[in-house]
């Protein structure tokens, strides 16, 4: 009689077979390979001292998942990650496709969601100092005098909106129509030909209010023609959105929105090499 596999035993060598290379990585470290051990030998109850960790852990607040590592922590599932690929995994949240080079304190609050490893700070904080795009296009900070920002208790109750000139590019766009929203801090920047009046408006609403389903209470802008003019004066009134200018030639007045700016333009200045094509990078922003 031929000896066969069961279904049981075919699983099992599926899964040994399949174990993810950070799992297989983590097993050869002398703590997160213990870690591994004690959770398949049901041994939980065990503390943990992890060097560069503040935090005193147990074997109880791991869990292997889907073949991974895992801590469980804070309502979040955070896979380990094996010492040879942190820094790969730091990359790619500060300047993979979808990142901004953002700085380290960005930069943990979303690592910190998704991935630990112990002394994550001290080496996010050394490898986003050692970035080179950072260093050229980061600008250094300056003290200014405190003003008093305009307050909104809910969402789309301000916004603030600005133009940026970038020189035209290819696809016949000049402009960016920067909006940021004053409570949630969410914003948009819109490509745009020419900043007449007609333009600024109807992007203004079919990509922001109609699109986004974002109505605002008021809108803050600079007192420039394309913002104080009869068009938006009347579709705003029909469309009962109040207008607030500042005053003069004070942008930060607007301050939220010059940061926005600051914001679109830096992430610009690293993710866009020809500049004549800043209008594809705006669509990140």
């Amino acid at each position: 009689m031929e000896a066969t596999e069961s279904p049981t035993n075919e699983c099992i060598v599926a899964t040994v077979r399949s174990e993810p290379e950070w799992t297989s990585e983590l097993r050869k470290d002398k703590i997160y390979g213990r870690i591994i051990d004690d959770l398949e030998n049901n041994r939980i109850s065990e503390s943990v001292v992890l060097p560069g960790h503040s935090k005193r852990l147990k074997i109880a607040d791991f869990a292997i998942i889907e073949g991974y590592l895992a801590l469980l922590e804070n309502h979040h599932i955070r896979r380990v990650v094996p010492r040879s690929r942190r820094k790969n995994v730091f990359l790619d949240a500060h300047a993979g496709l979808l990142a901004g080079h953002f700085g380290p304190k960005k930069i943990l609050r979303s690592l910190s969601q998704r991935v630990f490893w112990e002394a994550m700070r001290s080496d996010v904080m050394k490898w986003w100092e050692e970035c080179k795009t950072c260093i050229l296009h980061n600008n250094k900070q300056t003290i200014t005098p405190p003003f008093k920002p305009k307050t909104t208790s809910k969402p789309y109750e301000i916004i603030g909106i600005d133009i940026l000139e970038m020189g035209p590019t290819t696809e016949g766009d000049r402009y960016i129509l920067s909006v940021v929203d004053h409570f949630t801090k969410y914003g948009g920047a819109y490509p745009i030909p020419t900043k007449a009046a007609e333009t600024v408006f109807r992007v203004l609403f079919e990509r922001w209010i109609s699109d986004g389903c974002r109505l605002p209470k008021c809108i803050l802008s600079d007192q420039g023609t394309e913002f104080e003019n009869k068009l938006m004066t009347e579709l705003t009134q029909l469309m009962g959105i109040k207008q607030i200018y500042t005053k003069g030639y004070n942008p930060r007045e607007n301050g939220l929105t010059e940061r926005f700016n600051r914001t679109i333009i830096g992430l610009l200045r690293k993710k866009v090499n020809i500049p004549r094509s800043f209008a594809k990078g705006a669509q990140g922003c």
